[in-house]
């Protein structure tokens, strides 16, 4: 896994990429809540049963194909799916819940009010 450090750069180099569309620098409560952001997800997913946290880590946070996670962890290529959905939905579940995500009426997630 990278750093904390490498975390923190990757996510000022979201808040830039997502104000790159409005022509505006990020400011600095930009760069605060995206931190923000990326703390609370990291909480949820260490939160997860490992059964389920290490094939979500190997397949969304570090790319791999569900065929090489199934090797890596000698599971069947259905369990390490059946793994990644319910990951995915107690992720969804515990963001709600923990980093003050909402729904708006056309099923959008909004962060304190913002859209994401």
């Amino acid at each position: 896994m990278t750093s904390a450090k490498s975390k923190n750069a990757e996510c000022d180099e979201e808040a830039v990429e997502s104000n790159l569309w409005t022509g505006r620098e990020p400011t600095a409560e930009d760069l605060f809540m995206q931190r923000e952001k990326w703390k609370c997800f990291l909480a949820c997913v260490k939160r997860l049963d490992s059964k389920y946290r290490i094939p979500f880590i190997m397949s969304d946070l570090r790319g791999m194909a569900d065929k090489e996670i199934a090797k890596t962890l000698r599971l069947s290529n259905a369990t390490v799916k059946i793994r990644l959905h319910r990951a995915r939905a107690k992720l969804r579940s515990d963001i709600e819940s923990h980093c003050g995500l909402i729904r708006d009426s056309r099923n959008n997630v909004l962060w304190e009010g913002k859209r994401l």
